[in-house]
């Protein structure tokens, strides 16, 4: 079979000998860039002068960095022959799994940007949502994009002839993350994108499925629908939403804390507290499970403000790496300074919809960046409960993430520019623990939380 991307072959070898492009049907692609040795070894010299002129400390998250520079430095000596984008990008990957960071990768300049060209030119994204258990076992969410499924819960056992383990491990150790079960996380959410990256595209997926000890071999077309993967457009109700649940429970889901527009969020946020005041609501839960972060002022702001009774601060001891666009009177560029976040947030107290009742933080394995400082900020200082699943990232976050574009193959570079452990401090690479454990991330998700509900309201 003839693979999409040049050279695929050569970039992934499982165990087995099985190739991932025996799992890609033929395409044509159009004519793509070659990239020389020469500019692919420079753009990977200067990648890692950037890193380092960037990152407070790599050893924080990179367990082994002798193994790191020798990966870096294998991944250079391989490199004899003119390559593509996509083929530099099969071989700079596998980096990712060593930083063992949500805030640290390399990757495509976007991802979004990529698919769209792909599927332009036809290419198809894999039929399923699925989750990633903690064996790496591949199971039936729903049909991409959401739609229900009969095979929902079934659990995947080979794609087009290949083992699903085999294309879960080669998948996995291309996405970054904080911890083994953070990629599963992230590899969740953007499998339509990282299959057809990491494997190419398939106009048909042949599936084994187990379905409860029943057996069976499935076909299903590929779909081409951005709007039914990972980089669907989102408008303001996708992301936020609040409602009375229950008899006096209010909920309020948050899947980002980032709008283009901050008034028009602050301005719901309020409204929301208004509408829980006038309603008498004895319960909050403010659900965190969809968001991967943003600004902090959007729960500083957006939520503290109501619930907080207490001076609180979102870290403690930090370590920031001093760059000129940062740099205040006094500090020298290229620095590393490290200190005590001595400043406490003070309650807002009058505030006319402030909430007075139970709060409860909803937590996942996807809640992560400035969702975990908002988590550790409740938790430490006692604001209220966190209930839910432990998050996958850390508590311990780093943030203050800097781009950087490999001036000639074009793929990006993250970095996070500094590291902030828990406002109380304690062990910054467990998660953030749960007070009140809830199958909240599982198929049954939402009846978890309707029990939960109850439970709460029969107090």
């Amino acid at each position: 079979m003839k693979p999409i991307f040049k050279g695929l072959c050569a970039a992934l070898a499982f165990a087995t000998s099985i190739q991932a492009t025996d799992i890609a049907e033929k395409q044509s692609p159009k004519p793509l860039t070659l990239y020389t040795p020469e500019q692919i070894k420079a753009d990977i010299d200067d990648w890692m002068l950037w890193l380092h002129r960037t990152h407070p400390q790599l050893t924080y998250t990179i367990q082994d960095i002798d193994a790191f520079y020798a990966e870096v430095q294998a991944i250079k000596d391989s490199v004899d022959a003119p390559l593509t984008q996509a083929e530099l990008w099969q071989k700079l990957t596998p980096v990712n799994a060593a930083f063992s960071d949500g805030h640290l990768l390399v990757g495509y300049k976007s991802n979004k940007s990529y698919l769209q060209e792909k599927l332009a030119d036809g290419a198809k994204l894999f039929p399923f949502d699925i989750l990633i258990t903690d064996q790496n076992e591949l199971v039936v969410k729903s049909l991409a994009g959401g739609e229900a499924t009969e095979h929902r819960g079934a659990k995947i056992t080979s794609i087009n002839g290949v083992s699903s383990s085999l294309v879960v491990a080669e998948i996995l150790k291309r996405q970054h993350g904080d911890t083994a079960g953070h990629r599963r996380t992230l590899a969740e959410k953007r499998w339509g994108f990282l299959y057809l990256a990491t494997f190419g595209s398939s106009d048909r997926f042949d599936l084994s499925v187990d379905d409860g000890g029943e057996v069976r071999e499935i076909s299903l077309a590929g779909h081409g629908d951005l709007e039914r993967s990972a980089y669907s457009t989102k408008t303001f109700a996708d992301d936020f939403s609040c409602s009375i649940k229950g008899d006096n429970t209010a909920y309020v889901k948050i899947d980002q804390f980032y709008w283009d527009s901050p008034e028009e969020y602050m301005a719901f946020m309020d409204g929301c507290f208004t509408q829980f005041r006038s309603e008498n609501a004895e319960n909050l839960i403010v659900d965190i499970r969809e968001n991967g972060g943003g600004d902090d002022m959007f729960w500083m702001a957006g939520v503290m403000k109501y619930v907080a009774k207490v001076p609180y601060r979102h870290g403690s001891s930090y370590k920031v790496r001093i760059l000129e666009k940062y740099r205040d009177p006094g500090e020298t560029i290229g620095d590393v300074v490290e200190g005590e976040i001595g400043r406490m947030r003070q309650p807002e107290t009058e505030v006319a919809n402030s909430f007075d009742g139970n709060f409860y933080l909803l937590v996942g394995p996807y809640s992560y960046s400035s969702s975990i400082l908002f988590a550790n900020a409740v938790k430490d200082h006692e604001i209220g409960k966190i209930v839910g699943v432990p998050t996958d990232g850390k508590r311990g976050q780093t943030g203050g993430t800097q781009r950087y574009i490999f001036p000639n193959t074009g793929l990006k570079a993250v970095s996070p520019r500094f590291i902030l452990q828990p406002p109380a401090g304690g062990d910054s690479y467990a998660p953030v623990a749960v007070e009140i454990p809830l199958d909240t991330a599982g198929l049954d998700a939402d009846k978890a939380l309707d029990a939960f509900i109850q439970s709460i309201e029969a107090e």
